[in-house]
């Protein structure tokens, strides 16, 4: 049979006796109903419990032998415990999503608080999970937090429940893995595009990730022995290249204790020492071109790498401009003042890595076609005779010196056509009007061109007449 010795009573009520059956001291609560909540079972003898502060349990007794982290000092030793009197409980960790995380990215970390023994009923208050450099905290009934680790590596994951009047706090402990963010490497432009073996070209690159911005270094080669290295934050450094050609760039980012590595390449073509590159010139304009009108002449200028710099002077009889290339293109305006056909001169100045080029092109002028043809036929009836006639007129250009031809449209019963009949009249000195006095009653359109030196322009057709 149990005996007990000693009985305490807190401020809900709760009874503590306090007994010494064989083999052992236990203390256990029950609520002011007579429930049993919880049990402690400890040393050999207990000889009186108390409350204290906050309903605290405090029980004397002996016991032969220690207790964890108590060293025994003779056969018997006195004892003093202290024990909460809320009822004790049990904090769970579930699945960690996701499983490993990465560096700055939210982590879930389920748990579950249940008394002990379990008897259905729900603790409340707050639980905190940290890492042991962050936290994040949730009632109870969430049942969840979500934690970001401010840095990579393994992680002991802590989940303490703080209770509250009724349950007591606990605490429980899992391992969860953060491991580097990603990153991308991307080597950017390579100033100067050329330069010859001994001369030092600077590598601009950058490394990102969607997390930050990555620390550490970042070591650039040319694949012949040429390499150079930067911090990350510098974004570019100088190499130097003893190998001639078109050499393969490798920029290599090491990682760091929070991102993983990446590496990006790029070609550079490296000259022979003193050596410049041949450059291929072409050009275009739009042909044909009006007399005595402006047109542009666009110029390319290239080579396999590398973009030439420098000016183009364009040149046409008397005529010439000069163009500044930007990423080796540029125009220029002309205004021809000869009608025919002309040749282009396009000479490249060459620069401190290419050499000067030149070519030609072949071009067009011809005068501006009329415009605003317009027609008037009227018809006169004498002794039952009926003569046609019709006014044309157009719209010539001061600018554009030049005959104009005339010609009439029929219309045979098959539509409007030329009328073989009909010879083309020159009309001199820039008049732009003409009468045909042998319009007839099937005419039904005419058409005007401006000519000189016997190249002709496209027609323009006037309103039909019929």
């Amino acid at each position: 049979d149990d005996t007990a010795y000693s009985v305490a009573i807190d401020s809900a009520e709760g009874l503590f006796p306090d007994s010494a059956p064989s083999g052992g001291a236990f203390l256990r609560k029950y609520d002011a109903s007579g429930n049993d909540l919880w049990t402690r079972q400890y040393g050999i003898a207990a000889y009186s419990v108390v409350t204290g502060n906050s309903d605290s349990v405090y029980v004397v007794g002996v016991t032969p032998g220690s207790f964890p982290g108590q060293l025994s000092s003779g056969d018997y030793d006195a004892f003093v415990r202290k024990y909460d009197p809320r009822n004790p409980t049990k904090i769970s960790i579930g699945s960690i999503n996701p499983e490993p995380s990465t560096f700055r990215q939210p982590y879930s970390i389920p748990f579950v608080v249940t008394p002990l023994p379990d008897d259905g009923r729900t603790p409340t208050g707050t639980v905190t999970v940290s890492d042991g450099t962050e936290s994040c905290s949730a009632t109870v009934t969430a049942a969840t937090c979500n934690l970001t680790s401010s840095s990579a590596g393994p992680k002991t994951i802590t989940a303490t429940y703080s209770g509250d009047a009724t349950f007591a706090a606990s605490s429980a402990s899992t391992f969860h893995a953060v491991i580097p963010a990603s990153t991308s490497l991307a080597i950017g432009i390579i100033s100067p595009e050329l330069s010859r073996v001994g001369e030092s070209y600077t590598v601009h690159y950058s490394v990102t990730s969607t997390v930050g911005t990555p620390d550490g270094n970042v070591v650039v080669s040319d694949g012949w022995g040429g390499a150079c290295a930067a911090a990350v934050a510098d974004g570019a450094c100088a190499l130097t290249s003893t190998a001639p050609g078109s050499l393969p760039i490798t920029a290599v980012y090491s990682g760091s204790s929070n991102f993983f590595g990446s590496d990006g390449t790029a070609s550079h073509y490296v000259l022979p020492a003193g050596y410049f590159a041949p450059t291929t010139i072409v050009g275009t304009a739009p042909d044909p071109s009006f007399v005595n009108e402006p047109y542009a002449v666009t110029v390319t200028v290239s080579f396999y790498y590398g973009t030439p710099t420098g000016t183009v002077t364009v040149v046409e009889g008397k005529n010439s401009c000069v163009i500044t290339l930007v990423a080796g293109v540029g125009s220029c305006f002309l205004t021809s003042t000869t009608l025919g056909v002309t040749s282009i001169g396009i000479t490249y100045s060459g620069d401190s890595y290419f050499l000067s080029s030149s070519n030609t092109l072949d071009h067009t002028v011809t005068p501006r076609p009329p415009s605003n043809v317009t027609a008037i036929k009227t018809a006169t009836t004498k002794e039952k005779t009926t003569t046609y006639s019709a006014n044309i007129t157009w719209t010539g250009n001061v600018l554009n010196p030049a005959d104009f031809l005339v010609r009439r449209y029929t219309n045979g019963g098959t539509g409007c056509t030329l009328d073989p009949t009909f010879a083309t009249v020159n009309l001199q000195d820039g008049k732009t009007s003409y009468t045909d006095s042998k319009a007839t009653a099937d005419t039904c359109a005419y058409a005007v061109a401006a000519t000189k030196a016997s190249v002709a322009s496209a027609f323009v057709l006037s309103n039909r007449l019929e």
